[in-house]
């Protein structure tokens, strides 16, 4: 992505929802 912020929030979004999935 263009913007640093979106990028770093979406890879928060995504590492947090795979943390709390019991499948991985």
């Amino acid at each position: 992505m263009a913007n640093p912020l979106l990028s770093a929030l979406l890879v928060a979004l995504v590492a947090s929802g795979c943390a709390t999935s019991p499948e991985g």
